[in-house]
């Protein structure tokens, strides 16, 4: 039986780095063609990725500490949402049995490495 070969775009709210990521998992394991279910974690992962990425950029502009309207050092309110997006990804990506940060100790299950 042949078959067919399916070219699979990451959807139009995913830009940047996280569109480049969400095309290189695609075309570095098989089964996202087959498994809806894990193309929808393979979005949401990306979405984490994106949110990780923009929490990043606010931290590096206003740094991870700020002073209140009393001086007293506070959290920036990006750092919690940093820590969660990155917890997230990282959950996100064992669940894809992926490697979060392009290593090759695991495979994604439904297909394998291509």
């Amino acid at each position: 039986m042949v078959k067919l070969q399916v070219c699979l775009r990451p959807p139009e709210f995913l830009t940047g780095h996280s569109a480049e990521w969400w095309l290189e998992m695609v075309e570095a394991f098989d089964g996202f063609e087959d498994e809806p279910h894990a193309r929808e974690i393979l979005t949401q992962t990306a979405v984490q990725l994106g949110r990780l990425e923009q929490f990043r950029e606010s931290m590096a502009d206003n740094g991870p500490i700020f002073r209140d309207r009393f001086q007293q050092p506070k959290e920036n309110p990006a750092a919690a949402g940093e820590r969660a997006a990155a917890n997230l990804f990282r959950l996100l990506c064992r669940e894809l049995g992926i490697p979060p940060a392009g290593g090759e100790s695991c495979e994604f299950r439904p297909g394998g490495r291509r």
